[in-house]
């Protein structure tokens, strides 16, 4: 922004001619600092003259600092700055001649006075939080001993009323965990070849794989298709890597497996061929906390049956 100077002259001051209006410059310390340079003709004919200069601040920001430099002059004005309407005055005090030459130099800074430059500088306040009473009867002063106490009263406070009637409550249980209640809805079911099923395989890290192939005989006539495979996962095993290899196939399926109902949902995007082949890799491990003893040894094969049905 360039600086606008206004020469307001009274009486016994002659003309001012402007040798150079120097714009804004913002330095290393990003201050802006404005420079003006003018030029006097005549000369003082009475005992104190005032000139005022008015300067145009660049935008948000506050002049902080002036001073003015003066040649082939005994002793310098003094110099008054008006902030409210950013003039600065120079005031002569002897009968001599105007100087030829003088600078006045003045700096500013981004302006704070706005509420949202004033407001984010100032740390947020934090709401006090009162110690509590344990119960044992003393104080609970950190954040740790707070939390603990509050969960120790939550536990007394929200323990649930015994049940009138238990059997009532096995049956709800028993329903919720129905295969009728979790498996989805079955609709449209198009033929699938399953080119080989092969068993569950235990390697030399005792993680068992299990490995699908099928083929399809026909296309996809829609713009989504899910296709949904059932594994039944060997006694005391828990499924925990499943990984689909599709081949001419543009982009692979999506694939989301479902711990409850050990069941894989492959979902295809675009419109597309159905693929020629495909392979499903399922990886599992054997729960720690199972203390029934598998039926077949780790390094023989468990045939497993696999159920491949597909979804509209």
């Amino acid at each position: 922004m360039g600086s606008q100077v206004i020469l307001i002259i009274y009486l016994g001051l002659s003309a001012i001619q402007i040798v150079s209006a120097q714009l804004w410059e913002f330095g290393s310390d990003n201050v802006p600092t404005a420079v003006l340079m003018t030029r006097y003709h005549g000369k003082f004919n009475f005992f104190q003259k005032e000139q005022i200069i008015q300067l145009a601040v660049p935008q948000c920001h506050v002049i902080t600092f002036v001073k003015v430099q003066v040649n082939n002059y005994i002793s310098s004005p003094t110099v008054y700055y008006n902030f409210k309407l950013n003039t600065v005055t120079l005031q002569y005090r002897y009968w001599q001649y105007s100087p030829s030459t003088y600078v006045i130099i003045a700096k500013a800074r981004k302006d704070m006075t706005s509420l949202w430059r004033a407001t984010k500088n100032l740390k947020r306040p934090k709401d006090h939080v009162p110690p509590l009473r344990k119960q044992d009867g003393s104080w609970a002063r950190t954040d740790v001993q707070k939390a603990t106490a509050f969960a120790e009263h939550q536990e007394n406070v929200l323990t649930p009323l015994p049940s009138p009637d238990p059997d009532k409550d096995c049956d709800i249980a028993e329903y919720l965990q129905s295969p009728n209640h979790t498996f989805p809805t079955k609709s449209s079911l198009s033929a699938i070849q399953i080119v080989s099923a092969q068993v569950w395989e235990f390697g030399a890290d005792n993680v068992p794989t299990a490995i699908l192939v099928t083929r399809y005989p026909g296309k996809f006539s829609f713009f989504q298709k899910e296709q949904s495979v059932q594994l039944t996962v060997p006694q005391c095993h828990v499924i925990t890597f499943v990984k689909v290899e599709v081949s001419n196939y543009i982009s692979n399926p999506a694939v989301f497996y479902n711990h409850n109902t050990h069941t894989i949902t492959l979902k295809y995007k675009y419109w597309q061929y159905s693929p020629s082949t495909y392979v499903i890799l399922a990886k599992g491990v054997r729960q720690p906390d199972c203390h029934i003893r598998p039926a077949v040894d780790l390094a023989s094969r468990v045939q497993v049956p696999l159920e491949l049905q597909v979804f509209s």
